[in-house]
């Protein structure tokens, strides 16, 4: 199996956001089975939808995050999530910090504290997920 390193599975969540579509915040993950199967996401709409994201300086309540997309992805494509590591450019909100604990995933590293960092990285805590 291909192992890759931390900073190299940071720069890919950084390539996906690029392809958001977001003006507030573009933000990129990659989540990192336990095989080493990589699955990208970024914030944006559903598939389909109009690729607006804000309204003003206030995101659509529809837009879904990056994290949500690599759940999503998975579960779509009958991927696990357990056990897995999910590198990702912003600090998970409180929602998705839930849902990434909910689906078994063991690890969370982000490379800048967003909006309320202090809450989801309480939650990892609690549930015993690492977060760097």
């Amino acid at each position: 199996m291909l192992k890759h390193s931390p900073e190299i599975l940071m720069q890919i969540a950084e390539l996906y956001a690029k392809e958001s579509r977001a003006t507030r915040a573009k933000v990129g993950a990659v989540l990192v089975t336990s095989t080493g199967v990589l699955i990208p996401g970024y914030n944006g709409t559903p598939s389909g939808w109009d690729n607006t994201c804000e309204v003003g300086n206030k995101t659509l309540p529809y837009v879904l995050h990056a994290e949500m997309n690599c759940i999503l992805k998975c579960a779509e494509e009958g991927v696990s999530t357990r056990g897995c590591t999910i590198y990702v450019t912003h600090s998970p909100c409180w929602h998705c910090a839930a849902c990434l604990s909910q689906c078994g995933v063991k690890a969370v590293r982000y490379k800048q504290k967003y909006g309320d960092a202090v809450e989801s990285d309480y939650n990892f805590y609690m549930q015993d997920i690492k977060c760097q």
